[in-house]
């Protein structure tokens, strides 16, 4: 019998409507003792559930299975993602939050109508809401909710990324048009804190990159310039790099807000800070260490509300995932997780310990840096 457990999704918890209840029934897709199960689990979650997705998930039918029950009951065509290739102008008609929020992504548009992908069509309340700020009638089609997760991750990511290179040359630009001159160890002037032009760039690229879900800021001296990756997604991605003569004063900026040591340039060092942006506190870790062309920085950020702490959101294959579940759940033993920067290492053991955190049991960890806190555990 299939499991009447499901991953919680990101829209509002959907009614399984009557009408396809019986369609599925008298189909043959589902039994009644099947629909009953889906409903229970619908009602006893606390979290947001997607139909499609949990039918899938859930093993209750496969994804052809589901696109061709709703397709047929809802009189909706099904059509496949890869198939179009968004346009920006396109995308800008539903913002990110809420694409991610109700699963969906818009797809084409004319003068008077949008074509929007969705993946439950019996919650059709957040159509409305489009149509109201687009003031366009709204065309839904039927997407599967990996396609259209996939294209949220592509196509939001694409246009952040540029949006981000747009301000960052547009700011660079106008420092260079101010004729900046070098401010040695970034000591300016009390009046002068909010304005100047060092810290005005150092505040938009963290600022971006909380935006952008960047995972970390490199920010590498070079012989005539100084070169700017930021990793989204687990791929570096080359900015537009500052000036030489912004070098010394950028890296200082950075060095006093993570309370480290501006006059130490020939060692290593390790600092934080914490930043507020869109409504949420970001912690940052900042590490410097000395390099021909001068010192090299790299700014982790670690932002809590990006973490999920599900192990069935990490994209285990499921033998995968019952044999890491058997394994944290021993008293005894060694896991060792590999990989590279912002494969997702941490976000696994700290799933891993949430996972296993109960009451009943006393839980120590031992980490450097503590990078996020676990309610219940001890960290140290």
């Amino acid at each position: 019998m299939a499991k009447a457990l499901g991953r919680a999704g990101s829209v509002k918890k959907p009614a399984f409507s009557r009408s396809f209840q019986r369609y599925v029934i008298s189909k043959n897709y589902l039994t009644q003792e099947q629909v009953n199960e889906i409903e229970k689990a619908f009602s006893e979650s606390e979290e947001p559930q997607n139909l499609a997705s949990f039918l899938i998930e859930n093993n209750y039918l496969t994804e052809d299975q589901v696109i061709q029950a709703l397709s047929d009951h809802h009189k909706i065509p099904y059509i496949s993602i890869s198939d179009y290739e968004i346009d920006r102008e396109i995308l800008d008609s539903v913002n990110e939050e809420t694409a991610r929020r109700y699963q969906i992504i818009p797809l084409d548009r004319t003068e008077q109508q949008l074509t929007v992908a969705v993946t439950d069509p019996d919650n059709i309340h957040h159509l409305d809401e489009i149509k109201l700020k687009t003031k366009m009638d709204v065309l839904p089609v039927l997407s599967l909710p990996r396609e259209i997760e996939a294209a949220i991750d592509k196509y939001y990511a694409s246009a952040a990324e540029q949006d981000v290179e747009d301000s960052y040359s547009q700011l660079l630009g106008d420092l260079e048009a101010e004729e900046l001159e070098v401010v040695h160890d970034a000591e300016e002037e009390e009046g002068d804190v909010d304005t100047a032009p060092v810290i005005r760039l150092v505040n938009m690229l963290i600022s971006e990159a909380i935006r952008t879900r960047t995972s970390d800021i490199h920010i590498e001296p070079e012989e005539k310039g100084v070169r700017v990756r930021c990793r989204i997604d687990g791929v570096l991605k080359e900015m537009p790099g500052i000036p030489k003569k912004m070098q010394n004063a950028v890296i200082s900026r950075i060095k006093i807000i993570s309370e480290l040591d501006i006059s130490e340039k020939r060692k290593p060092q390790d600092g934080r800070f914490k930043m507020k942006a869109d409504n949420k506190v970001v912690d940052f870790r900042v590490s410097t260490i000395p390099t021909v062309n001068g010192e090299k920085v790299v700014m982790r950020l670690l932002d809590k509300s990006n973490l999920q702490l599900d192990l069935t959101k990490l994209g285990f294959e499921q033998e995968s995932l019952a044999k890491f579940e058997r394994a944290i759940k021993r008293p005894y033993g060694m896991i060792i997780v590999t990989g590279p920067t912002g494969s997702g290492k941490s976000t696994t053991l700290y799933s891993g310990l949430s996972r296993i955190n109960d009451p009943a049991k006393n839980i120590m960890t031992a980490e450097d840096p503590v990078e996020y806190q676990i309610k219940g555990i001890n960290q140290v």
